[in-house]
């Protein structure tokens, strides 16, 4: 109703000058490892950090329009939604495997996952069909367990067969001989990553997670972000033709997957598949990291993939 995401009112509800009082509890973090730095070397901004209770300013600026009960109360509200959050859960057993690395195919949004029902029902679903967007989405919710044995099925046998290597192949070549990487392509992916930290740091700051947890995140994102700084300053130049010994080694570690544990497979996903678009349980793109030998989306008919998949 008012136009803010529902992670940006969670802070807009901690703030206290709306019982008139301005407080500044947080400053800018000292020490060296909290130095951002900019593409060309220079310094960019510092991580904030909490003020110890002796360094908190506060000053009487307006006059209230909340009671200080009502605030009080809310920040209690606040405080019992954050204790029983999943982050900090030590029962919650997460069961989505490709949660983060999937996109609608007919939209090109996000895609979410929601549980629903006191059985658990879990669906993957495009965020359009959160939001108030005047983008229409015809994609469906679509059941975990039977999209996730669709991805399986892509990933375990699709990335096995001859015929789709081969496509795939053919296409990196086309691709990487005709034109160089998308460059909106790689700003989005930017910004994307630059959200994501700042996602990182507010659930830091609030105490969804821990400092480890905190640095592997954001070690996570600035070895993504590498990598899109590294198609951003690559040239289009030809690239050697693909042996079958390096697209074996990329796609060998897909021959075991369906017996891979879910941390497993979380992990192998970060490190080679950044988006997988999908679309009422079908797959219609997919997209390598560099590393795994491909830069750009393999985007391909339904008929072009496997069948088993």
């Amino acid at each position: 109703r008012v136009g803010i995401e529902a992670f940006n009112l969670r802070v807009v509800l901690r703030n206290p000058i709306y019982t008139g009082w301005r407080v500044i509890d947080k400053k800018r973090d000292p020490s060296p490892s909290a130095v951002y730095t900019r593409e060309d070397g220079r310094q960019a901004d510092r991580r904030k950090m909490l003020r110890t209770p002796d360094e908190v300013i506060r000053v009487k600026v307006l006059e209230p329009l909340v009671s200080e009960r009502d605030f009080a109360r809310l920040q209690a509200i606040l405080d019992e939604k954050k204790q029983n959050h999943w982050r900090v859960r030590t029962d919650y057993d997460p069961q989505f495997t490709y949660t983060g690395f999937l996109r609608c195919a007919s939209c090109g949004n996000l895609v979410y996952t929601k549980g629903c029902g006191s059985g658990r029902r879990s669906y993957y679903v495009c965020k359009s069909s959160f939001s108030d967007s005047e983008k229409e989405c015809t994609n469906v919710y679509m059941r975990r367990e039977r999209l996730e044995k669709v991805l399986d099925s892509l990933l375990a046998e699709g990335l096995r067969d001859r015929r789709f290597l081969k496509r795939i192949a053919e296409a990196y070549l086309h691709r990487n001989q005709a034109e160089g990487p998308d460059p909106g392509r790689v700003e989005a992916g930017l910004a994307e990553l630059q959200e994501k930290r700042q996602r990182v740091m507010d659930s830091y700051i609030e105490g969804l997670i821990s400092r480890e947890d905190r640095d592997q995140r954001l070690a996570e994102v600035d070895k993504d972000a590498a990598v899109y700084g590294s198609l951003a300053n690559r040239g289009a130049a030809p690239v050697s033709p693909l042996s079958a010994q390096q697209l074996a080694a990329v796609f060998r570690v897909f021959r075991d997957w369906r017996h891979l544990p879910r941390v497993q497979k979380r992990k192998i996903l970060r490190a080679a598949v950044p988006e997988i678009h999908v679309q009422n349980y079908r797959v219609s793109g997919l997209s390598l990291l560099p590393e795994a030998r491909s830069d750009e989306k393999s985007r391909m008919g339904r008929d072009s993939w496997p069948q088993r998949a």
